[in-house]
């Protein structure tokens, strides 16, 4: 399956910390004479990101995709230009770990663990700054061989962390961590 040009995806539920009014913003500040399009998978949007979506003109280039079973959200990863998440904060940003797995470009923000799970795969930004982060996005979508280059640096991120390299380090950790016989905890 091909990349979609200029579609735009996100995947996030409705909390305050996934921001999900950010990404109808940034989005809205992509070039109109583009062909643009942005998928928001997740549970169906509130009241106020569809009066948000209609304020900012944008309706007609949001698709809503309620949330999504694996293998449409797989078929998204595949078909989409880029993935955007301007997160206030992610335990882990496994989102962003699967775009990268499927050779999807991301640009994320620099909040929480998502710099720790990006590494130099993606860029990470500063969510609150619209216009970079709109630029960073349009710059991607407009540069073939940049689009191409995250791709790559995200395969190769997401293959540096697998789940039985993390199990085996969690183990080693906790066999650190744990308490000796004979010694007793103070």
């Amino acid at each position: 399956m091909a990349r979609e040009q200029g579609l735009v995806l996100h995947l996030g539920n409705n909390g305050f910390y996934k921001w999900r009014e950010q990404v109808l913003r940034i989005f809205a500040r992509l070039d109109r004479a583009r062909a643009r399009r942005l998928v928001m998978a997740g549970p169906p949007p509130t009241a106020g990101m569809r009066d948000l979506a209609s304020q900012l003109g944008i309706t007609e280039r949001v698709n809503w995709v309620g949330d999504p079973d694996d293998d449409r959200l797989a078929e998204l990863y595949r078909r989409a230009s880029l993935l955007l998440f301007p997160s206030r904060y992610e335990g882990y940003g496994w989102p962003v770990l699967e775009a990268m797995s499927f050779g999807l470009p991301v640009v994320c923000s620099d909040r929480g663990s998502l710099p720790e799970v990006a590494g130099d795969a993606c860029p990470c930004l500063d969510p609150d700054d619209l216009e970079a982060m709109a630029g960073v996005v349009s710059a991607i979508l407009d540069e073939p061989l940049r689009a191409a280059a995250l791709a790559r640096a995200g395969l190769r991120r997401a293959g540096a962390l697998c789940v039985a390299d993390f199990a085996a380090t969690m183990c080693t950790i906790y066999r650190e961590l744990r308490p000796r016989r004979g010694v007793v905890a103070t």
